[in-house]
């Protein structure tokens, strides 16, 4: 069963504070996180379906074990536009606790709204999966690249190439075509060549 997002006024205060500095003497833990199941149904506008990532923790110490609140480690997506009818790309539910929360904007820029997976501390080599659902605006008329990075507050990584997932929304991109012009060009092309392939062949050569 999904669990519903949930809505804090904490939120965009969370998401704006930068990270502590990592200092000597900080627990080393390689986060990674990988997507395990793709989008099941259309990523395209009006499209809806749910993916599957697993967040791991490969060493070699705890993560997260040495902050002090509940839910060190986070999964946060990249900021998503708040169209006129909605958000760009909405993720509802996930399996995983999930908050959501406004970004609020410079003078003259849209607004935005961030979504943050939470969870507890993490041992060396142990894992968990979450299964989000999503929704694409209807009204969604670009290629939209939505970034998931893993994130363990106080805890220095020492590999970050492995940090992050991308999921691509968007429109169907179109299937080039020749004009007439163009398609004329290419059918001389390929019949000439044809031509001099079939004369060298029979011996027949230019004169």
């Amino acid at each position: 069963m999904f669990r519903t997002s949930t809505l804090s006024l904490v939120v965009p205060l969370l998401l704006t504070l930068a990270p502590p500095a990592i200092s000597q003497g900080n627990p080393v833990a390689d986060l990674g996180v990988e997507l395990i199941q793709p989008p099941s149904g259309a990523v395209t506008p009006g499209g809806s379906g749910t993916f599957i990532y697993r967040l791991t923790n490969y060493g070699p110490e705890s993560a997260g074990s040495t902050t002090p609140v509940d839910r060190p480690i986070r999964v946060t997506s990249s900021s998503i536009i708040i169209l006129p009818f909605g958000s760009e790309v909405d993720f509802p539910n996930s399996t995983c606790f999930m908050l959501f929360g406004f970004i609020d904007p410079l003078p003259g820029d849209p607004l935005r709204v961030d979504y943050v997976n939470f969870f507890h501390v993490l041992d060396p080599g142990e894992s968990v999966e979450c299964e989000t659902s999503y929704t694409v605006n209807s009204h969604l008329d670009h290629q939209l690249l939505v970034t998931w990075t893993a994130k363990s507050l106080l805890d220095e990584d020492p590999d970050l190439s492995n940090n992050s997932l991308v999921l691509v929304f968007g429109p169907t991109p179109p299937i080039p075509t020749l004009s007439p012009v163009g398609a004329t060009i290419l059918f001389l092309g390929i019949f000439l060549a044809f031509v001099v392939v079939w004369r060298r062949s029979a011996g027949l050569g230019f004169r």
